[in-house]
């Protein structure tokens, strides 16, 4: 995604940095693993800091409420949609997601609210609907601005789906997880650790793989609603913002003592 001379930019300014820093933040194990493996920086000196999402996602919102939010909104979304929230860039992979609903049987395909901006990519995925004819399937919502719409599309969404091929930790699949939303994500980098056991991984570069995800959570509710709660849990638990703030305190502190 990065042009050569970015990427000969970001690995000098970063390498340096890690090399000599006294300790190093990592936002999540795949990130340490990052580090240890294209840094070689000693693993004594990483310390793993999950980051906790806005404190509004803690507090879910009333379900009628929500509906009504979204109606109120978007009235051009139908009552039923998944839905996608990032960037619209290559390494987000929203083809992956829009090839593997275009597979889907007519009868059993769901529309996709897509939250994010994007250009030459964006430009790409829009191609890729016109020349298959799925256009009234997907629903470009460029207008998010407010927390409080972004968190009822959560709560209404019958899924959350982000197939992104690297992640350093996934604030919108803990997002999604904290309103009880059923997760689809990848199997790679840090996603498996922000969707915990409330989510269907798939692999990003197989659109079966992700299209099967899909076909599971439509056949399935009560596993979609037991998955909902699963990683509602996981999440308030995992991503607490009451125990980050603490950890990272404490390493400052460690730091003053040496």
């Amino acid at each position: 995604m990065f042009h050569w001379i970015d990427r000969q930019l970001y690995t000098a300014k970063y390498g340096w940095a890690a090399r000599h820093a006294t300790r190093v933040i990592a936002i999540s194990e795949s990130t340490k693993r990052d580090l240890i493996r294209y840094y070689g920086i000693g693993e004594e000196r990483i310390e793993v800091i999950y980051q906790p999402v806005q404190e509004r996602f803690y507090t879910p919102i009333d379900g009628t409420l929500a509906n009504e939010t979204i109606r109120r909104t978007f009235p051009q979304l139908p009552a039923e949609f998944a839905l996608y929230v990032g960037s619209i860039n290559s390494r987000k992979n929203l083809l992956g997601a829009v090839k593997a609903i275009g597979a889907l049987a007519n009868e059993q395909r769901i529309p996709l609210a897509i939250v994010g901006n994007g250009h030459e990519y964006r430009r790409e995925v829009e191609r890729y609907i016109g020349q298959n004819r799925l256009e009234k399937w997907f629903y470009f919502l460029d207008s998010v601005r407010d927390d409080n719409v972004l968190q009822c599309l959560y709560t209404v969404a019958k899924f959350f789906i982000y197939p992104s091929f690297y992640e350093g930790f996934g604030l919108p699949v803990v997002e999604a997880s904290l309103q009880a939303c059923p997760v689809i994500t990848s199997t790679v980098s840090s996603l498996p650790e922000a969707a915990g056991d409330g989510a269907l991984l798939a692999n990003p570069t197989n659109i079966d793989e992700i299209r099967n995800a899909i076909e599971t959570l439509l056949d399935k509710p009560e596993l979609a609603r037991e998955l909902g709660q699963k990683g509602r849990n996981y999440a308030q638990k995992a991503f607490d913002p009451s125990v980050q703030p603490k950890k990272l305190c404490e390493l400052y502190r460690s730091l003053t003592k040496d």
